[in-house]
């Protein structure tokens, strides 16, 4: 005679349990200030026309402070940006249509034509200080530069051209230039030769970085 097969209750049934490990963490980069994840937007977009002096743009993809702006009519034949190549002319289209003599004539109502100015925009690069210009509609949508930073750093040395700064967080920072000419970089070796502390005070945008000023505790 076969025995009955029994199964074991819930209470003698035995759980298999199996552990994974949690995923070990990815090691973060340094951020020295100005290449953290808040700079992953660098652009946004405006019209033309809204432009003034002082404000930043990107003009031929460097970022720049406006100078000066004029405007003045667009030609009727031509518009020719600097950065572009010849200018097209503009061709006109005529067309013809054959009208009954019998029908009355009807009133035409026109759109107000719309003037159309071209921009001369003369800028300042903000890291090179290089003078740009270049024309624009002002029907345009250009460019311009979000997330400009200006922070301060605590002078400490130079080493193989580059600034040895230190932040209010503790943080060293090696990776801006020391500049070569100017008040602040006679400044800045004076410091350096005299043993005195001073701030250095770097721009920064887009991974890019200079000094823009200094001052002496």
């Amino acid at each position: 005679m076969i025995p009955p097969i029994t199964t074991p209750s819930r209470h003698h049934r035995q759980s298999l349990s199996i552990s994974i490990p949690a995923p070990m963490p990815l090691p973060t980069a340094p951020t020295y200030g100005f290449t953290d994840s808040s700079l992953a937007l660098t652009t946004s977009f405006t019209s033309a026309s809204t432009l003034h002096t002082n404000q930043l743009i990107i003009l031929k993809s460097r970022p720049c402070r406006i100078l000066t702006i004029t405007s003045t009519p667009e030609s009727t034949s031509t518009f020719t940006p600097i950065s572009s190549g010849t200018a097209t002319p503009l061709t006109p289209t005529i067309s013809v249509e054959a009208v009954d003599p019998s029908e009355p004539i009807k009133p035409v109502r026109r759109k107000p034509k719309r003037t159309i100015s071209i921009l001369e925009v003369t800028a300042q690069d903000i890291f090179t200080e290089a003078v740009l210009s270049d024309r624009l509609r002002d029907s345009d949508q250009v460019q311009v530069p979000v997330n400009v930073r200006e922070e301060e750093y605590l002078l400490a040395d130079i080493e193989g051209g580059n600034l040895v700064l230190w932040g209010d967080d503790g943080v060293e920072r090696k990776d801006v230039r020391a500049p070569l000419h100017g008040d602040v970089a006679d400044g800045i070796r004076r410091l350096l030769g005299e043993g005195k502390e001073g701030w250095v005070k770097v721009r920064g945008w887009g991974g890019e970085s200079v000094v823009v000023g200094l001052t002496e505790e």
